[in-house]
């Protein structure tokens, strides 16, 4: 769970995929699951609390997930090559 730096919105997510976007000042919820129930290892909101990045583990990399809150619409994605010495364990962020 993670809350924006303006308190406006939780981010609760979990391994799965799933994805749940909550407006803490009109009390809506939103549900977003990634593509292939990617599992999410972690997020975290920017400064103004209007875009939410969700950190995804692929088989090879890490997939950084941008997500517009407001519009709960993904808002762009980059991928983060796992360091090599990595490569045997599981990518912890």
């Amino acid at each position: 769970m993670k809350l924006a730096p303006d308190a406006g919105s939780v981010a609760l997510f979990e391994p799965d995929g799933k994805l749940d976007l909550w407006n803490l000042r009109t009390d809506v919820d939103t549900t977003i699951s990634t593509a292939g129930a990617e599992p999410i290892v972690d997020c975290l909101f920017t400064r103004n609390g209007n875009y939410l990045v969700t950190f995804v583990q692929a088989p090879t990399n890490i997939v950084a997930r941008s997500w517009d809150v407001r519009r709960a619409r993904p808002a762009g994605s980059f991928a983060l090559e796992r360091p090599r010495c990595l490569w045997r364990r599981p990518f912890r962020i």
